[in-house]
């Protein structure tokens, strides 16, 4: 089971729109696709982190909820 979250807000809720500024050009001067998603929480562009468990992802998850409950204060 793979788990594709954004680094940004930990959501899962990803769409995956390809090249933009990491694409990688073959010698054929084709692009090559990237793997950038797009976050409809944040609405940020990113390169997913991907988490090999559930337990992994709630971890993530519980460290992104601490570090931000830490900056409000």
């Amino acid at each position: 089971m793979n788990i594709r979250a954004c680094p940004a807000c930990g959501s899962i809720s990803l769409a995956f729109i390809g090249g933009g500024a990491n694409a990688i050009f073959d010698f054929t001067g084709a692009s090559a696709l990237s793997g950038l998603f797009h976050c409809d929480k944040c609405n940020k562009d990113v390169l997913p982190i991907e988490f090999d468990s559930e337990k992994e992802y709630a971890g993530f998850v519980e460290l992104l909820t601490e570090s931000a409950s830490e900056q409000a204060a």
